[in-house]
């Protein structure tokens, strides 16, 4: 080959190399999934949640549904499913003796003690965050209001996006009527 039809060759594989690696990544993403076909869900076991803070956590899928449950005294859980997969868990839960932030994250599923905010009110990492909430008038005087939120699918796994859903969730929490002294 004379060198100006190397070059036309060179050039033109590698433009069939770019277009067949932007078709692999448009495959790769439309076989995952990643559209949310259903409506964010606008709260979280009850209170008030921007859907732009749950969409980043939540996977693509048709249709999106929350069960809440109460597994024990003090604790209330609700699950986000999609497509009748658990795709987000939250649960605000009431604890004596006083613990501090590290016990109660050691003691949930898919939270890692990765990061600590500097304020020390919540820890966070991907899959998982603990959050104190500050409450002016417990319903429960004597003992301490955490929120929790985990996302058990890795694919979904949003360190910012986890650290912004714990602190909503529980600022909000603080302003809910488990804090506020029931009214």
């Amino acid at each position: 080959m004379t060198r100006g039809v190397v070059l036309a060759h060179c050039k033109s594989v590698s433009w069939i190399s770019a277009i067949s690696a932007a078709l692999t990544v448009s495959l790769v993403s439309c076989s995952e999934g990643a559209e949310q076909k259903y409506n964010v869900p606008t709260s979280l076991c009850g209170t008030s949640m921007p859907a732009g803070l749950l969409s980043p956590v939540l996977p693509g899928g048709e249709e999106v549904l929350e069960k809440s449950e109460s597994p024990a005294d003090g604790v209330e859980r609700c699950q986000v499913l999609v497509d009748n997969k658990i795709a987000l868990v939250a649960s605000q839960e009431w604890w004596n003796d006083r613990p501090n932030l590290t016990d109660i994250a050691q003691g949930q599923a898919y939270v890692e003690l990765d990061n600590f905010s500097d304020d020390g009110r919540y820890i966070y990492s991907k899959r998982g965050a603990v959050g104190k909430v500050e409450c002016a008038e417990p319903i429960r005087p004597g003992n301490e209001l955490f929120a929790v939120v985990q996302v058990p699918e890795p694919g979904t796994a949003n360190e910012n996006a986890v650290k912004k859903i714990i602190t909503e969730f529980t600022k909000a929490l603080s302003s809910s009527k488990q804090c506020t002294g029931g009214a």
